[in-house]
């Protein structure tokens, strides 16, 4: 899935693609980078863009989902 990351230090936009996810207990994503750098995210505390029809196939997040992203 393509994404733009902010990162806030910059001030700029990098687009990258998610490769992978490490599950249910990190919740974080493999994104890698156009200039072949990657870093694990947990991209719903990132600041993100991605295209809106992948949002619209994406199901909500669970209940038990949501309170452990708030851990």
């Amino acid at each position: 899935m393509p994404v733009k990351v902010l990162w806030p230090q910059d001030a700029a936009w990098y687009l990258g693609t998610v490769t992978g996810w490490e599950g249910e207990h990190s919740w974080q994503h493999k994104v890698e980078y156009e200039d072949g750098d990657s870093e694990l995210l947990l991209l719903a505390c990132e600041k993100v863009q991605c295209p809106a029809d992948l949002l619209a196939c994406a199901p909500p997040p669970t209940a038990t989902q949501l309170f452990a992203l708030a851990q």
